[in-house]
This record gives C-alpha cells, structure tokens and sequence, in this order.
C-alpha cells in the first residue's frame, strides 16, 4: 500500500464582511411601556424591538416605580439616544418617540395594527430569517417626507425618524448588507403614517418562469409532460401576467455553487416579502421638551399667542415655587446637620460640673443601698460588730460627703430604713399574691361555666326521638278531625230535631 498523503480540502470562497458599529455613534432605543397597556401592546413592543434591533436595548428592565429623571439619568453612561414610550388612555393607544436627554417627543395615536405573527399567517409563502435581525439594520425609505421641505410639523417627524435608524453611505456599506426595509409613507388627504416592515430579497433575472425555478430553487420541477426541453421552453415563452411585470435589477456579486472562484457580478431582480408588523397612526403633538415642554404642535387643540404666554408664565411660577421648595430643603438638611456635629462635640468635650456633681450624688445612694443589705447579713454576728460596722459606715460616710450625720447616730437611721423597706416589700407581696389569687379564681369559674355549656351541648336527644314526635303530630291531627266531624253531626242533627215554623 502507499503512503496516505495530506491534500489540502477545497474550500469555496467566502467574503467576509466586517462593519463594526460604534454603540457611543449609532442610535441605541429603549422601547418601554408606562402604566397598564393592555395584553396586546406588548406583542407590539417586541415586534418593533426587532425592527429596530440591533440597535434595540433589551438588557434594561424598567419597572413602574422608574420615573423619567431616572431615564435621563441612566442614558448618559449606557449611551441611549432614543426612547419610545407606549401608553394607554381611554381614548386610545399613543406611541412617542422622545430624543433623550432633552427632547423633542413626537406623539402619535395608533389608528390599527397588525402583528409581526398576524402578517406572517396571512401569507402563502412567509419568509422568516431569525439571525437577520440581530446581524443587519434595517434601512429607512420616506414617502412625502423631507427633513428640509416642507411644513414644520412634518420636517420634525421626518428628522425624528432619521435619527432612529443608522445613517447609510452608499459608497461604503455593501449592498448584501442591506436585506431588511422600514418604509413610511405619509397620506396628505387622510393625514395617516402608515409604516411597513419588508425582506429584502435578491433572485437572478430571467425571461421565463422555467428557468427562474432551475436557477433559484433547489428542487428541479416537474417535466414529464413534456418530450424534451426545447418543447418546455416553448411553452413556457408564453408569459402570464404576472410575469410580464418587470421587477428593479440590480447587478450585484453572486457565487457560483461549488465553484472556488470569487462572485461573479449578475442582474438581479429585488423583491420585497412583507413580513410586519404593520401600522396606521396619526400625529397627535409634538413637545419641545421630554414628555413636556411647550407644544409646538397639536391635531386637534389650537391656542392663541395670548393663552400660549399665559402657559409660559404659570410653567414658570411652578418652576420657581419648586426651587424654592428645593432651597428650604437644603437649608433645613444643613441645619440639621449642624446641630448633629454641636452634640458631638458637646459629647466629646465631656458633661458640665453641674451634672457631674449630680452623678457623683447618684453613685453615693447606690453605694448606700449596697452597705445596707451588707448590714442585714451581719445583724446575727452581735452589739459589738454593729458598733463596729456603724463607726466603719460613719467613716465611710465622712470621707464620701465631707460631714456626719446629725441628731441621729447612723447605725439608727440605717435600721429604721431597713424596717420601712421590709414593710413596703411585705405590703407589695401581698398585693401581688391577692392579685394573682383573684385571676386564678376567675379563671376557674371561667372555665366551669364553658364546661356547662360543652355538658348542655353534648347532651343529644336520641335517634328516637323524632319518630315519636311524628307520631304524637300525627295523633293530634286525627284527633281534631274526629272533633270538627263530630261538631258538624251535631248541628245537622239539631235543624233537623227543629220544628218548622209556617208563615200564614
């Protein structure tokens, strides 16, 4: 056998595109909700995540206690330039799209939709690539809308929009980047935005049906009705309608299969696949500022310059009113700080002489009350250890306060606190036991009383019982008709016994 040799495996070629995006240049959404919107305005919100991605933040969670200063907040260091917001009223569904950290809001009332999963269903032949949307953008097209011509009102919606999707240099970016399409189109009559969402899709461009189907499918089709080709493509040279229709063609490069050769540049016709979701809204207003700020524009409320200054002044008396608030706070916040520190310092430095000479006199008292059960132990050892122990307390006494006690020695004063002690400890003893006495008795009685109860409620009547008091019921009735029977023999028989009276 011979050696195996190594060869080097054939790979086609593949072009590699690179096209970083900077996350600080490129726009970066947030698409949120506030308050209850209902069950369906989600499903909404994940399908335009996915128009938009992958320029969609979808690491955030925003819960309702978030308020916009805390938006505005967290934009600046995770690079966010948009936000769409969804809310709900009782006349309707608005979507705003707000330019952070300042504004504008551009508000707009959701006439109808349909959903990313609705539009998929309508169609015969769906076309769904999951990774597209994560790998490419989607590229705008406008229809009567221009960021420099036109009314105000729709200059702004037309440069709102702009800045939502990423910018595109015809000379830079390759057209295989391009497979997705958002196209608004704006009804000057019905005054509508009507939004779609498209695949881009590239087949090549033949003359006839047949050859379209051997060149972009894999499978081959059906021919056994036919004797050869030449007879297949004459019937297949008589075009219907729909392939007399002439689409766009582009030359762009294409591979040829299993050849390792670069692309080779063909005509290719575009075709776009709609794939949702699909909207109709209405301009509602535009606010100079983040959800606020003066309306520059509004559908349906128009205001004079006159109420329009009057709004201006009272804005400005609230903002004024709120530094004011602001300041007091602060001031207060300051005070009381200050006044925190002086105690400190306060405890630190120590206490004043005053309350140091009381706590000395408190730490005497407690000495004393200590000496005295010491002297209760020693009363059995004899006169003469008492006489011993006073001259000791005496002595302890003098060099604590200074002086001794007059009138009364102080072995004496000392005895007569005791027994007065001893009376309170007995008469408080007392009280307590003869309390306590008395919760025990009513305790008990408590307790007999419910176990009377438990002994009335255990006493059943037995199971008989019921069907002698059927039976008694059951006697009385037979007895009362047998005495209303016997009443009524009674009076037939007395107005027959009755004479009969004639009248002449």
């Amino acid at each position: 056998m011979g050696l195996k040799r190594n060869k080097k495996k054939s790979r086609p070629f593949h072009q590699v595109i690179e096209e970083p995006q900077d996350e600080k240049t490129g726009p970066r959404i947030l698409v949120i909700n506030r308050g209850s919107v209902g069950a369906v305005i989600p499903q909404l919100m994940t399908d335009i995540r996915t128009l938009l991605s992958p320029n969609v933040v979808r690491s955030i969670k925003v819960l309702r206690s978030t308020r916009v200063q805390d938006l505005v907040a967290a934009a600046g260091p995770l690079h966010i330039t948009h936000a769409i917001v969804f809310t709900r009223t009782d006349n309707g569904v608005y979507m705003k799209i707000c330019t952070l950290s300042h504004g504008p809001t551009v508000t707009f009332s959701l006439q109808n939709f349909s959903l990313h999963s609705d539009v998929l269903a309508s169609l015969k032949r769906p076309m769904t690539i999951p990774t597209l949307y994560n790998q490419t953008a989607a590229c705008l097209m406008m229809n009567n809308l221009q960021p420099h011509s036109g009314p105000r009102h729709l200059q702004m919606v037309a440069s709102s929009m702009l800045q939502i999707f990423p910018k595109i240099v015809p000379d830079e970016i390759s057209a295989r980047r391009i497979r997705r399409c958002c196209m608004i189109n704006y009804d000057e009559e019905t005054q509508d935005f009507d939004l779609r969402h498209y695949f881009v899709h590239l087949s090549t461009s033949t003359t006839t049906k047949l050859i379209n189907k051997l060149v972009n499918s894999m499978k081959i089709p059906d021919l056994h009705e036919f004797e050869n080709m030449e007879d297949a493509m004459d019937r297949a040279g008589a075009l219907s309608e729909s392939e007399g229709e002439e689409d766009s063609k582009v030359e762009v490069a294409r591979q040829i299969n299993g050849q390792n050769r670069k692309p080779v540049s063909a005509k290719s016709s575009v075709k776009m696949k709609d794939c949702g979701p699909r909207i109709t809204m209405k301009l509602q207003k535009i606010e100079s500022g983040l959800l606020g700020g003066d309306v520059l524009y509004h559908r349906t409320q128009k205001k004079s310059a006159k109420e329009v200054q009057q709004i201006k002044m009272l804005r400005e008396q609230k903002k004024k009113e709120k530094d004011a608030r602001k300041q007091r706070q602060e001031e207060d916040v300051a005070r009381k700080q200050e006044k925190g520190e002086q105690h400190k310092e306060m405890c630190l430095q120590g206490q004043s002489a005053e309350e140091q000479d009381r706590a000395h006199k408190n730490k005497l008292k407690k000495n004393a009350e200590d000496n005295k059960l010491e002297d209760d132990d020693d009363d059995s050892a004899g006169e003469g250890d008492d006489e011993e122990e006073s001259d000791d307390d005496a002595e302890y006494y003098k060099q604590e306060v200074g002086d001794l006690p007059e009138g009364v020695s102080f072995s004496s004063r000392m005895k007569r606190r005791r027994e007065k002690d001893t009376e309170e400890m007995d008469a408080k003893k007392q009280k307590v036991q003869t309390l306590e006495e008395k919760k025990i008795e009513a305790r008990k009685l408590k307790a007999k009383e419910k176990f009377k109860e438990l002994n009335k409620k255990s006493k059943k009547r037995p199971r008989s019982y019921g069907k002698r008091l059927v039976k008694q019921m059951k006697r009385q009735a037979k007895a009362r008709t047998a005495f209303k029977t016997a009443e009524k023999a009674k009076e037939m028989k007395d107005q027959a016994n009755k004479p009969i009276q004639k009248k002449f």
